[in-house]
């Protein structure tokens, strides 16, 4: 699956950042009980869902314990669906999972930290078991893989506990996958099994067909990440804009009114996901999709044979849809918002509402944008409603909107084309260390191989995205771009870097990457003097790949930088050659960690040398 593909896929799940959304029709606050979501799932899906929940809480747990734990969970859950009224079953499903988990602290594999929380009352249980999970699965012990054979055998004698320990272990190591997605990804796995397991080399085609599950499995963790940070970071409202701007985008015959319930809809999954609550996450995923196919004839043609299909395919169906065909006269429709004399009276009557509308409008009719050059729009457009409205001659100061509106976005397509025109022009590597000039001098402070990694996501943003069709460049790009970003704050707020990086990060969502992208050298930093022992070479540059050595030759690039920040690109092509010709010099020495010692130094002082003329 291509990977524009699956960033479509996780955005459905997943006007202007400021405005208020009308409510939905349920009551936000209420959390179900064990017992209300056991009559609204089946069994075996409270059952999973149970699993996926406690791998997330209790990851150090074997999943033979977990699932130990989640059978007394779920047998609870079945005695208050027919005794709800009973005190012990008003408690809210989390509260009942983790007096479960403390009730089998022995299996649950707690250490101190846990103890501890068990002692609390939620919700400072709750927030004391969240602040103790194990979010890096590179500290759980390491996944064992059963002989293919078993794996055969097990899934035609046991199906339903392999298929369960299979979305326990995923649930473990991908702390960030939701569980509907946990339950689609096991589905996925076990279709892979059904066809594997009839062939006559099961491993090599297990070997073959895995790694396409678990790119889809690692992508759509990230996306699903980088929602739940978007929303704890930028409010419910901001996060709700970006879902409508979408929803419009999918489904362009659709009346707004529709989709800006469907978008709210939406973002309550998305809450209720990103709180770690797995079952209200797998029910509020069924409410959207059964909301989706029942209104089905309001919102798209194309959702029948979605619709028709069983209930746990049904979700899974929608998302992957391609987004419908554009009907015609929607440019007339936006139009309307700037041209009409009655638009002022409606943004003063329903302000949020009539900017959403236009939003819709707006990114039903512009597909070539992303959501976040949609978000900046409204924006603007909000902008020239304050200042024109007031105005004797609205209509005409109104009518000014649509050129800046459209020179605006032709200088941010203008961009990404120049972008993508360097990339094919220079090559991924060019590109990168053009990349790698422009951050360094803009954050000098931090690590050279955190510049490379950043600078390399970037580049393998650019090289998705400028393959895709021109209607479809911007979308992806700005996503991938945002994603990027996104995870350079989260650095941020462990390890600050400077004011000028939080200036950024705190930005509003859709101008963040634009921040960076105009975020000039910092100016303040002074550079250390350059010295030989600042720089060691060994070695390993013998016997690295050609990229890893184009990346030595990077970390140093940023080293230099650091240390030269004027340094121009013919400067650096000098040096690169100096590199060169000392790794093939002492690779062909007979003694090359004692060449590098002392060919090391000399390299530096030749750098200063050049620097200085």
């Amino acid at each position: 699956m291509k990977w524009i593909a699956l960033i479509s896929l996780v955005i459905l799940l997943s006007f202007t950042e400021s405005r208020n959304f009308q409510k939905r029709d349920t009551d936000d606050d209420h959390h179900k009980t064990a017992g209300e979501l056991f009559k609204s799932l089946d069994k075996d899906k409270f059952q999973a869902g149970a699993i996926m929940m406690l791998a997330h809480y209790i990851p150090q747990s074997s999943c033979h314990d977990i699932d130990h734990i989640a059978r007394d969970i779920t047998a609870k859950a079945e005695a208050c669906a027919t005794n709800e009224h009973e005190e012990d079953c008003q408690k809210h499903a989390v509260t009942t999972m983790l007096d479960a988990v403390c009730r089998h602290s022995d299996q649950a594999g707690m250490n101190e930290g846990f103890t501890d929380c068990c002692s609390k009352q939620d919700p400072e249980r709750n927030t004391c078991f969240k602040s103790h999970k194990i979010t890096d699965s590179k500290l759980l012990p390491p996944y064992v893989r059963p002989d293919p054979q078993e794996v055969c055998k097990n899934l035609e004698e046991h199906k339903i506990d392999t298929l369960q320990n299979y979305g326990c272990e995923l649930a473990k190591r991908y702390p960030s996958l939701q569980s509907p997605f946990v339950l689609y990804a096991t589905h996925q796995w076990e279709d892979l099994l059904n066809r594997c397991c009839k062939e006559p080399n099961i491993a090599e085609c297990i070997k073959e067909k895995k790694p396409d599950l678990l790119k889809e499995i690692k992508t759509v963790e990230a996306y699903q990440a980088y929602n739940c940070e978007i929303l704890r970071k930028f409010e419910e409202r901001v996060f709700q804009a970006s879902k409508l701007a979408h929803a419009c985008r999918k489904y362009p015959s659709a009346a707004s009114d529709i989709l800006i319930k469907l978008s709210g809809d939406i973002t309550h999954l998305h809450k209720e996901c990103c709180s770690g609550d797995m079952l209200e996450c797998m029910l509020e995923r069924k409410d959207v999709t059964d909301y989706t196919c029942s209104n089905q004839e309001k919102i798209s043609s194309n959702l029948k044979e979605c619709c028709d299909k069983p209930i746990g395919e049904k979700g899974d169906c929608i998302i992957k849809k391609e987004d419908d065909e554009k009907p015609e006269g929607l440019a007339a429709k936006v139009l309307e918002y700037i041209q009409d004399p009655k638009m002022c009276q409606q943004f003063e009557q329903e302000k949020d509402i009539h900017l959403a509308k236009f939003e819709c409008a707006f990114a039903k009719d512009r597909r070539d944008l992303s959501v976040q050059q949609v978000l900046i729009v409204a924006s603007n457009y909000e902008q020239f409603l304050k200042n024109c409205c007031p105005q004797e001659n609205a209509v005409e100061c109104l009518s000014k909107a649509e050129t800046q509106l459209n020179e605006r976005i032709a200088a941010a397509k203008a961009v990404l084309k120049h972008s993508c025109e360097q990339l094919h022009k220079s090559g991924p590597y060019i590109f990168q260390n053009a990349l790698i000039r422009a951050y360094t001098v803009k954050m000098p402070l931090v690590r050279a191989e955190e510049i490379v990694d950043l600078t390399q996501k970037m580049v393998n943003v650019a090289e998705k995205c400028c393959e895709d069709p021109e209607e479809k460049q911007m979308f992806c790009s700005d996503t991938g771009l945002s994603m990027v970003i996104n995870e350079l704050c989260k650095r941020h707020e462990k390890v600050p870097i400077s004011d000028r990086v939080t200036q950024c990060c705190d930005l509003s969502y859709s101008g963040r990457s634009r921040c960076f992208i105009e975020m000039k050298p910092d100016e303040s930093y002074v550079p250390p003097p350059l010295t030989p022992d600042m720089f060691s070479f060994h070695k390993d540059l013998c016997t690295v790949s050609e990229k890893e050595q184009q990346e030595k030759k990077q970390v140093l690039l940023v080293h230099l930088l650091q240390n030269k920040p004027t340094m121009t690109d013919s400067q650096f092509q000098e040096v690169s050659q100096l590199f060169l010709t000392m790794v093939n010099d002492c690779c062909k020495d007979g003694s090359p960690e004692e060449c590098f010692t002392t060919q090391g130094p000399v390299l530096i002082k030749k750098c200063e040398a050049l620097f200085t003329t």
